[in-house]
C-alpha cells in the first residue's frame, strides 16, 4: 500500500507538471503576441494604472510556475522506496531494494521501516500543490469572467467555451471560466479528509488509513490537470499514461509485478535508473538520444526536441538579441524541467538563425551546457536542396529548411509561405529544387509602420472584421490590415503557381499562419513545425558534425 500510493502520487505530480507547463506555454505565447498592447490595471475593481496585456497575462504565469515547483517537491518527496519494510520491522523475502528502486526510477531508500509504512507526508504535499494551483486557476478564471463581460468587453469568447441563452440571445456565458473558478472549492475541500485522519495516529498503519472516504481524497486533481488528460483512475489503480498527453513517457512497472517476479526467483533485467528522478525520468523513462532543433527568427525562437522522427516537445520564446550563453542555458533548463526532461539527454543540436547577433551565444551554450557541436545551417552544410538563386548564400537558413521539409512531406511542386516578422514565399519545383521566392513585410511590421507614421491611428488587434467595408476606424484598420494581407497572399500564390506550371501545393507555416489560413482557400495545409522538421532532416545529413 505504501509503495502503490507513492507511485500513484508520483504519476499524479507528473501529470500536473505537464499540464501546468502546457498552460504556462499558452499564457506566455499570448503575452508575447500582445506584449505592447495597453490596458487599464485595476485595484479594488477601479481603474488605477496602465499596464500591458502581456504583463497582466504573465502575472498568472508566475504563480503557476511556483505550483510546478510544488508538484516537483511532491514528486521528490514520494520518490523513496519503502518496499522491504514489511508491516512493521522488515521482510524475510529476498528482495534487493536497490535493484527495485532503480527499476521504479526511485532515487533513495527509506531509512526506518516503521516510519516508511506510516509516512503519508508526500500525499499531503501533493494535495497542497493541488489546492494552490486550483486557487491560482480560479483567479485566472475570474479575470476571464470579468474581461468577457459587457462592462469590461476586453475579450470575446469562442462558442466552444461559452453558452448562450434562449431567453436572452445577446448573452454569451463564460461557463468554462466559471467552472474553473468554482472547482477550486472542490480541491480545498478534498484536502481536508487526510489531515485529521493522520493527526495523532501511531507510527504504523491503523485501519483508519484505509477508509474508502480517505482514499477518495487521493483522486483530487487541480482543474489544470483535468483539462489536459483523461478521466480520473478508480481507487486502488494508478493511472496509465495517456498517449495524447504532453509529457510522452512510459508508466513505471507496478509494484505487485515487481514483487511477484522477485519472489519467484525469475531473472529480471532491470532498466538503469536515473540520477535525478524528476528531471531525467519524469517520470519514468525518456530515451537518452535526442535532437534539439532551434529556429531563430526576428520575433520568436522556436525549439523542438526530437526522439528520432518523433516530436517529444516544442517551445516558443521571444527573441532577445542581448542573450548570453548563460542566459540561454537558464531558459533551456527551465523549459526542459517543465516538460520533465534534463539537458543531458540532448545528443545533437541543429540551428537555423536569421539573427546573426544571437549565433555566438547559441553556439557557446550548445558547447558548454549541452556538450554538443551544433550544426549551423548555412554555406557548407549538406541539405540535398539544389538552390537556383543567383547567389545561394543569400537564401536564409529557415527558407532552406522549409523547402526541404515541404518537398519531403508533400512532394513538388510546392509553394511555402512562412508568416513571421517578414512573410516569405518560396517556390520548389517537381524535382525538389529551390527556385526562389518573394519577401514582404508581415502583419505586425505593417501595423507598426501604420501606427508610428500616422498621428491619429492607433494599434488594433489584427483580426478579420465581419465586413471588408469598415464602419469605424478600428474596423477600417483591421480590414485593410487583415483582408488586404489575405488579398496579397491570394495574388502572390496565384502568380507563383502559374509560373510553376499551373498546379502546386500551398503550405503555410510560421507564427501568423493561423491568422490567414482560415480566411482563404488557397492555403491547403498549415504546418506550424515545418521549419523544425526541415532542421531535423538537415541534421540527419550532417550528423557526424553534431555528435556528442
Amino acid at each position: 500500500m505504501a509503495l502503490d500510493l507513492r507511485l500513484y502520487c508520483r504519476d499524479a505530480a507528473v501529470e500536473a507538471i505537464a499540464s501546468v507547463a502546457q498552460l504556462v506555454a499558452v499564457l506566455a505565447g499570448k503575452a508575447a503576441a500582445h506584449a505592447a498592447w495597453i490596458m487599464p490595471g485595476y485595484t479594488h475593481l477601479q481603474r488605477a494604472q496602465l499596464v500591458t496585456v502581456g504583463h497582466h497575462l504573465l502575472a498568472h504565469s508566475e504563480p503557476l510556475l511556483r505550483d510546478a515547483q510544488r508538484f516537483r517537491h511532491a514528486y521528490d518527496a514520494a520518490s523513496e522506496l519503502p518496499l522491504g519494510s514489511g508491516a512493521l520491522a522488515g521482510s524475510t523475502l529476498p528482495l534487493d531494494r536497490r535493484v527495485v528502486a532503480r527499476a521504479l526510477g526511485l532515487e533513495t531508500l527509506t531509512e526506518n521501516s516503521m516510519d516508511a509504512v506510516s509516512d503519508r507526508d508526500f500525499a499531503l504535499d501533493l494535495t497542497y500543490a493541488c489546492v494552490s494551483s486550483s486557487i491560482h486557476l480560479s483567479r485566472l478564471g475570474e479575470d476571464v469572467v470579468l474581461w468577457a463581460s459587457s462592462e469590461f468587453g476586453f475579450v470575446r469568447l469562442a462558442d466552444e467555451i461559452a453558452t448562450g441563452s434562449s431567453l436572452m440571445p445577446q448573452k454569451k456565458n463564460p461557463d468554462v471560466a466559471e467552472l474553473l473558478r468554482g472547482r477550486a472549492g472542490r480541491s480545498i475541500g478534498g484536502r481536508r479528509p487526510p489531515r485529521p485522519t493522520l493527526c495523532c495516529s501511531p507510527p504504523m498503519r491503523p485501519r483508519s488509513w484505509f477508509d474508502p472516504e480517505w482514499l477518495s481524497a487521493r483522486r483530487t486533481r487541480p482543474s489544470v490537470a483535468r483539462s489536459a488528460t483523461a478521466r480520473s483512475p478508480r481507487p486502488g489503480r494508478r493511472r496509465p499514461h495517456s498517449p495524447g498527453a504532453t509529457c510522452r513517457v512510459r508508466p513505471t512497472p507496478s509494484a505487485w509485478r515487481l514483487g511477484r517476479e522477485s519472489c519467484a526467483g525469475k531473472p529480471q533485467a532491470w532498466p538503469a535508473g536515473p540520477r535525478n528522478t524528476l528531471r531525467r525520468s519524469p517520470l519514468s523513462r525518456v530515451r537518452a538520444a535526442m535532437l534539439l532543433a532551434v529556429d531563430v527568427g526576428n520575433t520568436n525562437v522556436t525549439l523542438a526536441l526530437f526522439d528520432g522522427e518523433r516530436l517529444a516537445a516544442d517551445w516558443r520564446l521571444t527573441s532577445r538579441r542581448e542573450w548570453t550563453a548563460d542566459e540561454l542555458a537558464v531558459e533551456l533548463r527551465q523549459l526542459f524541467e517543465l516538460r520533465g526532461f534534463e539537458l543531458d539527454i540532448v545528443t545533437g543540436v541543429v540551428i537555423a538563425s536569421v539573427v546573426p547577433t544571437i549565433n555566438p551565444a547559441l553556439v557557446e551554450a550548445s558547447r558548454r551546457y549541452l556538450k554538443c557541436e551544433p550544426v549551423m545551417v548555412g554555406p557548407g552544410v549538406k541539405t540535398s536542396v539544389r538552390i537556383r538563386y543567383d547567389n545561394p548564400k543569400d537564401v536564409g537558413a529557415d527558407r532552406i529548411a522549409n523547402a526541404l521539409a515541404a518537398y519531403s512531406k508533400y512532394g513538388g511542386p510546392v509553394v511555402v509561405i512562412d508568416f513571421g516578422t517578414a512573410v516569405t514565399y518560396d517556390a520548389i519545383n517537381a524535382e525538389g529544387d529551390y527556385l526562389g521566392g518573394a519577401i514582404a513585410p508581415g502583419v505586425e511590421i505593417s501595423l507598426g509602420a501604420l501606427v508610428s507614421q500616422t498621428a491619429m491611428l492607433r494599434r488594433v488587434e489584427p483580426v478579420a472584421p465581419d465586413s471588408v467595408i469598415g464602419r469605424n476606424t478600428v474596423a477600417s484598420i483591421q480590414s485593410g490590415l487583415v483582408w488586404g494581407f489575405v488579398a496579397q497572399v491570394e495574388g502572390m500564390v496565384k502568380r507563383m503557381v502559374d509560373e510553376l506550371g499551373g498546379k502546386a501545393r500551398v503550405v503555410a507555416t510560421g507564427g501568423q499562419a493561423s491568422l490567414v489560413a482560415g480566411l482563404t482557400n488557397v492555403i491547403e495545409t498549415t504546418d506550424p513545425l515545418l521549419t523544425l522538421d526541415g532542421l531535423r532532416l538537415i541534421y540527419a545529413q550532417n550528423s557526424d558534425g553534431g555528435a556528442r
